[in-house]
């Protein structure tokens, strides 16, 4: 009887864990995250951009990739061709992949060049550049975490990869239910990607590598109005 109740007491206790463990993770539906982004962008100017449209864009990329789940991790093997062409080969941990490929969207208007990834980045003279450009043609892996996809070698830090960090962040805070500070992340991403189009920096160059990843060719043309026509 002791035995038995012994172990009851512990798979109760497994139970327990696994609930609390996955307390966290949430799956968001398309309004409740399009009203986070709408308190955000009410807030934040975007350079005369129609927000309307890019807030639709993102939630788009956000359903395609993360599904509305704030907990989901992927892994990409991002690779450099000879041409200088990114290239990436998906490994994943979430419930769907990270939409490798891709293509850019609207937002690429303000990012300066038109031409293929590499050649503008080619120019750069900077040796962490080079170091960086000569680690993807080996095929590193980049992990994206939570709804937003963000990058550990750009966007946050993992403490297992060299990553510029550029939200000051630690990759898990990416995988909880608040998406305020993913949120926040995002919009940091597109001023840096709008302002100082021309701007030669390792920053800048990651930035457009990591813009067929982040946003999905299935989403360019999407409308505010009719993509969020059932949040009315």
């Amino acid at each position: 009887m002791r035995t038995t109740l012994r172990a009851g007491m512990l798979a109760a206790l497994a139970v327990l864990a696994m609930v609390v463990g996955n307390s966290e993770a949430v799956v968001l539906s398309k309004c409740e995250v399009k009203n986070h982004m709408q308190e955000v962008f009410n807030r934040t100017r975007l350079l005369m951009i129609d927000t309307e449209d890019l807030m639709a864009k993102i939630v788009c990329h956000v359903e395609l990739t993360s599904g509305f789940n704030t907990s989901v991790e992927n892994q990409l093997t991002f690779t450099q061709d000879s041409k200088g062409s990114g290239s990436q080969g998906g490994r994943r941990r979430g419930r769907r992949s990270a939409g490798a490929g891709g293509s850019r969207f609207a937002i690429s208007k303000f990012m300066g060049s038109n031409s293929e990834e590499g050649s503008g980045d080619s120019s750069s003279s900077s040796s962490s550049s080079s170091s960086e450009e000569s680690a993807e043609q080996r095929g590193e892996l980049w992990t994206l975490y939570g709804i937003f996809q963000l990058s550990d070698r750009v966007m946050c830090n993992s403490s297992s990869v060299p990553s510029l960090n550029i939200c000051q962040m630690d990759c898990q805070a990416f995988l909880d239910d608040d998406i305020a500070d993913d949120i926040a992340c995002a919009v940091k991403i597109i001023h840096k990607m709008m302002s100082n189009p021309d701007e030669q920096t390792e920053a800048k160059a990651l930035l457009k590598k990591m813009m067929p990843l982040l946003f999905q060719p299935e989403c360019s043309a999407v409308k505010y109005k009719e993509f969020f026509a059932a949040c009315q």
